[in-house]
């Protein structure tokens, strides 16, 4: 069975403000038919007017208490039952409110989840394959489903056997949107547990929301302690180069460890579970080393 609202990324929707003129300084009213962007109204349009008025006009930020209340309000408008469900008939382009918001991918927003993707502050409200089930289902669907048939079958998938069975309820050798989303909880699951106390090894994995190879304290949810023991430079910001050090590529041993395949997952930009060339950015011996099987990737495979 095709999940009718299968996407094929989980991407945040942007909106698009009018310019202000004048005479209509602050906010931009967001309309209805795109998705909830609690941001303050763009800096173009301020200074336009600060030169009009010769004065300057600072650019206003949302604390997360004014977000917060934003969302509820919004959330309230939209609830016409007033059951703290919106369902697909209650949202405008309900497939774009569902991918920002719906983090157990049960079609339904509630309003624990809208209000818990907003509290990840701006330009970290929306989901993550490495927080949320419906984003992580979404990603499924994008690698693996070849055939965009909206399901994927034993064949298609690369993953672990096992896992593939344990998720295949009806055992049709399909995975369809609900298999797709207990396959998810499950992975998540195991990533909330190394999330307790994390090492070196799981950070980017783990913590690293946006995939940009740097971790900074608005998206950490870790403990306290572990960010900081990380953050050599104590900038606010735990990057690549602080867990995983030059010295630590130039090793020489002839095999590869299992820790060192965690680097798979931290450059693997397009998370098609492999690093090419071009995404690795240690030097020729660490490539050489790590490339085990000299197939010119990084997979988990150079590690058996």
């Amino acid at each position: 069975m095709t999940h009718p609202m299968t996407s094929t990324t989980a991407t945040s929707t942007k909106a698009t403000f009018p310019k202000a003129h004048a005479g209509r300084c602050g906010l931009a009213l967001l309309t209805l038919g795109i998705a909830l962007v609690l941001v303050a109204a763009p800096a173009a349009s301020n200074t336009a007017i600060a030169q009009e008025k010769g004065k300057s006009v600072a650019k206003k930020t949302r604390t997360p208490e004014e977000r917060r209340a934003s969302a509820e309000e919004l959330f309230k408008k939209l609830d016409k039952n007033r059951n703290n469900v919106l369902k697909a008939d209650e949202l405008p382009k309900a497939k774009a409110w569902l991918d920002r918001f719906d983090r157990n991918g049960d079609d339904e927003i509630r309003k624990k989840e809208m209000l818990t993707v907003i509290a990840r502050g701006p330009g970290l409200d929306r989901l993550f394959i490495i927080r949320d089930e419906r984003a992580r289902a979404n990603n499924a669907l994008e690698q693996f489903d070849q055939d965009k048939n909206g399901t994927v079958s034993a064949m298609e998938y690369p993953g672990n056997k096992n896992a593939f069975k344990r998720a295949d309820r009806n055992r049709n050798d399909e995975l369809e949107w609900k298999e797709l989303i207990r396959m998810a909880a499950d992975e998540l699951d195991a990533i909330r547990k190394k999330m307790k106390s994390p090492s070196r090894y799981d950070f980017l994995n783990i913590f690293d929301l946006d995939r940009n190879r740097k971790i900074t304290a608005n998206e950490y949810d870790g403990p306290a302690r572990t960010f900081r023991k990380f953050d050599t430079n104590s900038d606010g910001t735990v990057g690549y180069y602080e867990l995983y050090p030059d010295r630590m590529m130039e090793m020489t041993r002839s095999k590869p460890e299992a820790k060192d395949m965690n680097i798979v997952g931290a450059l693997d930009k397009n998370d098609d579970r492999r690093v090419s060339r071009e995404e690795f950015n240690g030097t020729p011996a660490a490539w050489r080393r790590l490339d085990r099987n000299r197939d010119g990737w990084i997979t988990s495979a150079d590690a058996r």
